[in-house]
């Protein structure tokens, strides 16, 4: 099995930084999808760009002492428990997909109650459908009923477990883009919504 990164860094970023993020990308014009999450976006051709780079992206691209370049940054307001998936979104230039990252905030708009969400990440990468991937012995079925009640059985028995990552206001969580990851279903504990900056970037070539 290939290892690729992922992890999470406790406190990287103060509370305070945090709300600030939110705040200004909270302003930005929402896109919503088809499930009710909101997304609050950004991305290099945007006029935010800059507050972002030297606020955001540079600190996280310091601490891992690696130059890479933004593929876009939001603000996500989610209230739907969102499945596996895997950030292979479309670059902005030539290059390869790096880390994604999210900086948990709070679950139903109150950081006391962020530890009520986590996001896992999968072992598995580089498939085209999940239908594809084999059914595996080691899965996420014993996890199913406390964490991924919003996955189906079919799709629990095509994934591992390699990091739950519980959220904690300002910590950073790391994971490289290929990998499939998903939320736990915070709803199925009485929550409504949970937020967080999500910031995606690539290695320019």
């Amino acid at each position: 099995m290939v290892k690729l990164a992922t992890g999470q860094i406790p406190n990287f970023f103060s509370v305070d930084k945090v709300q600030s993020f939110v705040k200004n990308f909270a302003r930005l014009n929402s896109h919503t999808n088809s499930v009710g999450n909101h997304y609050h976006g950004i991305g290099p051709d945007h006029l935010g760009y800059l507050f972002v780079k030297k606020q955001l992206l540079n600190p996280i691209l310091d601490y891992f002492n690696i130059t890479a370049e933004l593929v876009f940054a939001f603000y996500l307001d989610c209230v739907a428990p969102i499945g596996p998936h895997c950030d292979m979104h479309q670059l902005p230039g030539p290059g390869e997909h790096w880390r994604s990252f999210l900086i948990p905030y709070s679950v139903d708009n109150q950081t006391s109650l962020c530890g009520y969400a986590s996001t896992a990440v999968l072992h598995q990468w580089g498939y085209s459908a999940i239908e594809d991937l084999p059914d595996l012995d080691t899965n996420l079925l014993p996890y199913q009923a406390d964490l991924f009640s919003h996955v189906s059985q079919d799709v629990c028995k095509k994934f591992s477990l390699c990091h739950n990552a519980i959220w904690h206001p300002g910590d950073l969580i790391y994971w490289d883009s290929k990998l499939a990851h998903l939320s736990n279903n915070f709803k199925g504990k009485g929550f409504i919504s949970k937020q967080a900056i999500v910031v995606h970037t690539y290695l320019s070539h």
